[in-house]
């Protein structure tokens, strides 16, 4: 999966700390210095859950643990499946040691590609539990973090924030020069797309991306959903977002194995958009 192949590697650690540290600073009140990457487990345990193995999980240098999400397709389950994986990450210090004592606060972030929260405007939310008449905190122990793509709004680089700018980063309204702008003068971003091609080049990375990414909870089970429309018809479709988010068109053809004879028909169907 892309997204773990660039912020799950040790070797680009430093991504990672950089990129929690502009979700988590005014969370924790402090700056990460290091991280632990944590080995991901299948957590399933519902019939409709078939592919629930942790995205990306980390223990931070204060002893928290995160998990990070990517999600691309609305199954109407994902508030509670937050909540599930959220558990998962708590009784793991609880196992290890039988202790309440031992348990440590976690954070599920969730970085959406569909809207979670239609009353709310803002592309990036945090969540805690919180008495309801006071809105005193519950505990620090429990906090989910959404960023939801498809709220993002192009505005000037002045404008942004660090947050929205790593959501341009990672959505599909945005291409690939315009990333690079928000991208400029800052080294861990600008790392984070040039590490993109490296990603590409490997053709098992780039059949577990289709198999994750495109369509997450399953590939076959997207195909299905789109059967209507057909099978290359709901191809094209994912040809021309990736093409859109500034992957070349050779690189996607090839990657989502499209015969010269769909591929022609495909440059015929989007010629206006393509330009």
């Amino acid at each position: 999966m892309l997204f773990k192949f660039i912020f799950g590697k040790e070797e680009r650690k430093s991504l990672t700390i950089a990129f929690l540290n502009d979700l988590l600073r005014d969370k924790l009140g402090r700056e990460i210095r290091d991280l632990k990457f944590e080995p991901t487990e299948n957590v399933g345990s519902f019939r409709d859950d078939k592919q629930s193995i942790l995205d990306l999980e980390c223990t931070l240098d204060g002893g928290e643990r995160v998990d990070i999400e990517v999600q691309l397709a609305d199954e109407g389950n994902f508030k509670r499946r937050t909540l599930y994986y959220w558990s998962v990450l708590y009784r793991k210090a609880f196992l290890k040691g039988g202790k309440y004592k031992d348990l440590v606060p976690c954070i599920c972030i969730n970085i959406l590609n569909f809207k979670m929260f239609n009353n709310i405007e803002r592309s990036f939310t945090t969540w805690n539990i919180y008495e309801t008449t006071q809105q005193e905190l519950y505990s620090n122990d429990l906090t989910l973090q959404f960023l939801e793509l498809p709220k993002f709004k192009k505005k000037p680089k002045t404008e942004m924030t660090r947050i929205e700018r790593w959501i341009a980063l990672f959505s599909d309204k945005v291409s690939f020069d315009e990333k690079k702008e928000y991208a400029m003068e800052d080294p861990a971003m600008n790392k984070v797309l040039n590490t993109y091609d490296q990603f590409f080049a490997d053709p098992n990375e780039r059949h577990a991306y289709l198999k994750r990414e495109i369509a997450r909870a399953d590939y076959e089970q997207a195909m299905e959903h789109n059967f209507e429309k057909g099978k290359e018809e709901a191809t094209e479709e994912h040809a021309l977002a990736f093409i859109k988010a500034g992957f070349s068109k050779e690189m996607v053809f090839k990657t989502l194995n499209m015969s010269k004879e769909s591929i022609d028909n495909f440059l015929r169907k989007y010629k206006d958009v393509l330009i």
